[in-house]
Parts: structure tokens; sequence; C-alpha cells
């Protein structure tokens, strides 16, 4: 359950106009309990969310997992631009015997 939409949904139902006062009482009553039981009011629990995000990223496993999955990725891109190599050479045009590569094409005039 996330507990910031379900206050978030409980506010909007005590302060829509067409909702029966009773309800409205129940759910502004609701909204109060999970505010005051997760202490939504304070700004501590934004900041140990932060502080817990920044103390993953700068952990040493989290930092070797992303230097190996780097590492295997620059492995993998070599290996592609090897095969590429290979491909492309297999494809270019090799000499034929006593002749150039290059070809040259008669000009015909526009007679």
């Amino acid at each position: 359950m996330d507990v910031v939409q379900k206050t978030k949904d409980l506010i909007k139902l005590a302060l829509h106009e067409r909702t029966p006062e009773n309800e409205r009482n129940q759910a502004a009553l609701g909204a109060i309990r999970l505010i005051d039981e997760y202490g939504l009011l304070g700004s501590k629990k934004r900041i140990d969310v932060a502080a817990e995000i920044i103390e993953r990223v700068t952990s040493p496993g989290f930092v070797d997992g992303v230097a190996s999955r780097a590492e295997g990725i620059a492995s993998g891109v070599e290996r592609i631009k090897g095969t590429v190599k290979k491909v492309s050479d297999l494809l270019r045009p090799t000499e034929a015997a006593g002749r150039s590569g290059v070809r040259r094409r008669r000009r015909y005039s526009g007679e």
C-alpha cells in the first residue's frame, strides 16, 4: 500500500462536496491517522530516503556490479567491431591479376 497515495485519496474524499458528511469526517480522520502513524508531515523521511539512495550508489558492491557490466558491454562492442571488420574484408573486391582495383569508364560524347 502506498501510504502517501492513500492519504491523498482520503483527503480528496474528505474535501469533495458531494461526499456525505459522515463519510467526509471518516475520510478526514483516516487521513490524519495515516499522517500521524507514518510521520508524513516531517521532512526526516525524505532525508532518510535520499541518504539510502546515496549509500546504495556509493557501496562497493554496487560500483563493482556497474563496472563489470560496463566491461561486459565494452567487450561485446569490441567483438562486434571485429566481426564487422571481417565481413567488410570479405566483401571488399580483390584486385584482378595485372589490373588495378580502380575501374575507368569511357566517356561518350552527346552524339
